[in-house]
């Protein structure tokens, strides 16, 4: 069974956040890589030359996973000379805030464990299952719902002023559009400390592929392939997609 309870963070160091989610139930790591992978621009590595005009290259990428709960931390280690600093304390359009379920676990050690990765971008949880905020600039709105409920088939359904929920994606997205966060600065991609992707599960990867085209700020960072694909769109929103077929 595919989790979609899967959050991408882009840091600056992958050992160190390694070693520091283990330190609260992160213990388990990406199955058949006991160790991260290295992407490069370079012409024998497909996934590179897709992936690192977003997030630098090489980068390294590694998920560890929480065994008590199923959440997955997908790490993406920036290199020094393609790290950015943060536009700004709060959320940048396309951010998200996590929030991790640690049963067990005390919550005032595991903020200050998860501080310095993720920010105020983690929110501590005593149960339940992980689900997460996306947040989107308000002058951005209009163009990331047209690509969410359009290009990627997405239903929003509306929850409190200006916050929507995600229907049919496989777990739990809210989506909040504020006036006060800000876009991201153009040419940034991924590069900074605490930037997220997510995931939706139960797409039709054929229809995405139809409809994304009429989207100019949609594009593939890894076309469909046995029914996963990778895709950018407007607002700073990176968002892995699983067919409907291989979620059954």
């Amino acid at each position: 069974m595919i989790p979609q309870t899967h959050h991408g963070l882009c840091v600056a160091d992958i050992d160190a956040a390694r070693a520091a989610l283990a330190t609260i139930g992160y213990t388990s790591v990406q199955p058949n890589a006991p160790e991260p992978l290295v992407y490069a621009d370079m012409p024998d590595d497909v996934v590179g030359q897709q992936t690192c005009p977003d997030l630098g290259s090489p980068y390294r990428t590694h998920y560890v996973e929480n065994p008590a709960t199923g959440h997955q931390v997908d790490l993406i280690e920036i290199a020094p000379h393609a790290l950015a600093a943060r536009p700004c304390d709060g959320p940048v359009s396309g951010d998200l805030t996590v929030h991790l379920p640690l049963p067990g676990v005390d919550a005032d050690d595991a903020a200050y464990v998860l501080r310095p990765l993720f920010g105020d971008r983690a929110c501590v949880e005593a149960g339940g299952v992980a689900w997460a905020t996306l947040h989107l600039a308000a002058t951005e709105w209009d163009e990331a719902r047209a690509f969410l409920t359009d290009a990627l088939g997405v239903a929003l359904t509306p929850v409190g002023d200006g916050r929507w929920t995600a229907d049919g994606i496989g777990g739990r997205i809210d989506v909040a559009v504020d006036a006060d966060v800000p876009a991201p600065p153009p040419g940034i991609g991924k590069r900074y400390p605490g930037a997220n992707h997510l995931r939706f599960l139960h797409r039709r990867l054929a229809d995405v592929a139809e409809r994304l085209p009429r989207h100019p700020q949609g594009r593939w960072l890894l076309p469909p392939q046995g029914g996963f694909a990778f895709v950018a769109g407007p607002a700073g929103m990176t968002i892995e997609l699983f067919d409907e077929e291989i979620c059954r």
